[in-house]
């Protein structure tokens, strides 16, 4: 049988909290692998957003592409990531 490749979908602090949960919601329910974040300048942060999808569903990967380390430290970087791969574990009820 023939491997499909893994298709993701790229989601922004542009687009607010519960557009994105929708996106990673229909995502999740037709097969994409991942949800992958990428935090702007002057766009929201992508955290409380990866959050919110990771929590909303029980298949699709959620990641964080770019975050900059000028703006946050990366052991702060490093915690946060630690407590939404928690929260990734857990998925919706």
């Amino acid at each position: 049988m023939l491997d499909l490749p893994k298709l993701s979908v790229r989601l922004h602090g542009g687009i607010d909290a519960s557009r994105s949960i929708e996106l990673a919601k229909l995502a999740d329910a037709h097969g994409f692998d991942s949800v992958w974040f990428a935090e702007n300048p002057f766009n929201r942060g992508v955290l409380p957003a990866a959050s919110a999808c990771a929590a909303a569903t029980s298949r699709v990967g959620i990641g964080i592409g770019v975050l900059n380390p000028y703006n946050r430290h990366p052991t702060l970087i490093a915690m946060e990531i630690g407590a939404l791969d928690e929260l990734a574990q857990v998925g919706p009820d």
